[in-house]
């Protein structure tokens, strides 16, 4: 399986999503979204499921979770765009009660991307579409899924 995931477009979505997002099965967008025709745009690439970020707080907020749970591949995925640092995040995931944790956490909103895991946990922001920070570029990224594993990943630098 396929995954397109981006985060932060704040109603900024490059045309050359289409073809990088090409051939995808699923697209993740993890909030910062800006408007609902963004969301139309990336739906006639792939299907697709979001959440909305702090800055998407009246039309978006309304209409899209927070937070999501999917399970593909029999991965278990949980979305939301600001977790705070990766570390303290984790440690709240290790301290709940039904110490059920997520294999991937998809997030956004720091504009930076970043793919590393903590203990069991994948942690995956694509970075900003429109307004990266800390020097990086603007940003996608393009994860594959096997039989339950992740196999592949790459980051895209937009143009």
């Amino acid at each position: 399986m396929e995954i397109g995931i981006l985060s932060d477009t704040h109603n900024r979505l490059p045309e050359d999503i289409k073809t990088h997002f090409s051939g995808v099965d699923l697209i993740l967008h993890a909030g910062d979204i800006g408007d609902s025709p963004i969301l139309q745009k990336l739906k006639h690439i792939a299907p697709t499921q979001a959440v909305y970020g702090n800055t998407d707080i009246y039309k978006l907020s309304s209409v899209l979770p927070a937070r999501i749970s999917l399970n593909i591949e029999n991965l278990q995925i949980y979305m939301q765009h600001n977790i705070g640092n990766i570390h303290n995040f984790w440690g709240k995931l290790r301290n709940r009660l039904d110490n059920s944790f997520p294999d991937i956490v998809v997030f956004g909103h720091t504009h930076r991307p970043v793919f590393e895991k903590v203990e069991d946990t994948l942690f995956i922001n694509p970075g900003s579409v429109s307004q990266p920070r800390g020097g990086y570029p603007a940003s996608i990224l393009r994860l594959t899924i096997l039989a339950g594993t992740v196999r592949d990943h790459c980051i895209i630098e937009l143009a």
